[in-house]
């Protein structure tokens, strides 16, 4: 492969300066020289040694994400500058540069400023709550859907400002500096002797790595590069394959797109009255409400669908991977880079060092469609889309919402009805949204198979449906008991069955049966397999 043509792809070039990193002399009959390069170089790449302790490299997390993930965007820059020598290796990342940037730059971001960015959001809806509640910021006359008849000065501050600085801190939030390798930045492209000594050190990087974090998406598998870092990184981890994770790059579209439309659907509540509507008016406007939702929720089980559509592609590859239908860049360039330099063919290299570690291309074979997905299915669970810290982020815009909605309370002096409504909002932040999105994300995998267009349409309305009549249901229990208790005492039973209901459904979870994730820290190791409980 060529490494100026695809930066993460490497390229061994079938010359003396090539087989001269590895300290070996060139043989003398040319017609034996490509072989003997061949040998050298699969011995040294399979005894995972570094050429030159300098080249063993690692970068910050910072700097590949800053500026919207500039160093994975751009591919003509090179960012050695932005790499150190180092003896220790936090993460290897691992992705395929034939796969969409945006969404491995999305998924990287809530990875490691997901937590930084819902915690200073929710500081400045609170902050603005708090606010409004004082009268401190302007409104307007407003009336809850449960009582039209009461009238308030209300405005959606809390969930406006809330998500607007929950995006700024999830592009421009800087993580805690993590020595990670990538290869963009790790591996000097402009000096063609420390390009070589890198490329050669990629089996002692990965060693030295505590974990892996594979950015999957369906061209991964079919590089054959790709393939070689988790073959190298399983055999240098014997015992330790848990270490390894995979994080789908759709799953970083899929978090923003439902919480931009949760923080849509909530923000309507606080931005539309329901004073003084004659009955019919009433019934027509309940009517465009009940649409809006059967819409809102169809999108959202249309992402649910597409999600693990995209998952069971990604099941149905690793299930039937095979070494040569893996694709290597040297292939496609007759073995000849762009300079006219003959190139080593990286499948005879890379098949002779997994041989060597696996004893066979079957076997090894076997263990990418056993312990790759495993992992895989590990790290996003059977059912679930979201782990639990996800659910509760995504759903943080309806908490905000409501919030609103109290400090209209509050800002009538209205205390005890306004405590009500935060009883309220905790209860739909860290029951109710995560408990409908769990129940919809399984629907979502039941429905998961595409079909022609209008069946497609036809299921995904009837998934819309569904969990439109799940929200009113929960919806529904919360006016029973407001109906049958005082305001305070069915609050707090409402917030009760609530989260037992959503323990109920995330069970596997809360038993531990799938993996944690740690958004502060960016990646799990030791965590994976403890859970995430309830």
């Amino acid at each position: 492969m060529h490494l100026e043509a695809v930066p993460s792809e490497r390229a061994v070039e079938a010359s003396p300066s090539a087989s001269s990193s590895t300290s070996v002399s060139s043989p003398e009959s040319p017609a034996a020289s490509a072989t003997a390069v061949y040998e050298r170089v699969a011995d040294f790449l399979s005894n995972m040694r570094s050429v030159n302790p300098e080249v063993v490299r690692a970068t910050d997390p910072w700097y590949a994400l800053r500026f919207f993930g500039r160093m994975l965007r751009e591919q003509d820059k090179t960012y050695y500058h932005l790499s150190r020598r180092t003896d220790e290796l936090k993460v290897f990342w691992s992705h395929s540069w034939h796969g969409s940037a945006q969404s491995k730059i999305l998924v990287l971001l809530l990875m490691y400023n997901g937590f930084a960015a819902i915690f200073v959001g929710n500081l400045v809806a609170l902050t603005a709550v708090a606010l409004s509640s004082y009268g401190l910021l302007p409104g307007y006359e407003w009336s809850p859907i449960l009582e039209p008849e009461e009238h308030y000065i209300a405005a959606p501050w809390g969930v406006s400002l809330g998500c607007l600085s929950a995006l700024i801190t999830l592009i421009i939030w800087r993580p805690r500096s993590t020595p990670i390798f990538l290869d963009r930045a790790c591996i000097n492209a402009e000096d063609h002797t420390m390009q070589m000594q890198g490329i050669l050190s990629i089996g002692a990087m990965l060693k030295q790595s505590e974990s892996m974090l594979v950015l999957w998406d369906t061209t991964f598998v079919e590089r054959l590069w790709c393939i070689f870092e988790i073959a190298a990184y399983l055999q240098s981890h014997k015992g330790r394959e848990q270490s390894l994770v995979v994080r789908p790059t759709a799953l970083g579209v899929s978090t923003l797109a439902v919480f931009g439309l949760t923080a849509f659907r909530s923000s309507v509540q606080v931005v539309i009255s329901y004073s003084d509507l004659d009955p019919a008016k009433a019934a027509m406007f309940n009517v465009v409400v009940t649409g809006f939702s059967i819409l809102f929720f169809g999108l959202t089980a249309s992402l649910f669908r597409a999600h693990f559509a995209s998952l069971e592609t990604m099941q149905a590859q690793l299930s039937s991977f095979s070494m040569k239908d893996a694709k290597a860049s040297c292939c496609s360039l007759g073995h000849v880079s762009p300079s006219g330099v003959p190139v080593a063919c990286d499948r005879v290299i890379l098949t002779e060092c997994i041989e060597k570690w696996f004893g066979s291309v079957e076997a090894f074979e076997e263990s990418v469609q056993t312990q790759v997905a495993e992992a895989l299915k590990k790290s996003m669970g059977d059912r679930v889309i979201f782990p639990r810290a996800w659910l509760v982020g995504v759903a943080i815009p309806a908490f905000w919402a409501t919030l609103d909605m109290a400090a209209s309370r509050w800002r009538a002096g209205e205390t005890a009805k306004g405590n009500v409504v935060l009883i309220r909002a905790v209860t739909w932040w860290l029951g109710g949204a995560p408990l409908v999105l769990s129940l919809a994300s399984g629907l979502g995998h039941i429905f998961r198979k595409r079909r022609q267009k209008v069946c497609d349409l036809a299921i995904t309305g009837l998934m819309g449906v569904l969990m439109a009549l799940m929200f009113a249901g929960i919806a529904g229990i919360q006016i029973v008991l407001e109906e049958g208790m005082q305001n305070l005492e069915a609050a707090v039973v409402f917030l009760v069955i609530v989260e037992c209901l959503l323990c109920l459904v995330l069970r596997p979870r809360c038993s531990g049966k799938a993996p944690a994730f740690d958004a502060r820290r960016g990646h799990t190791t030791t965590d994976l397999g403890q859970g995430d409980r309830c």
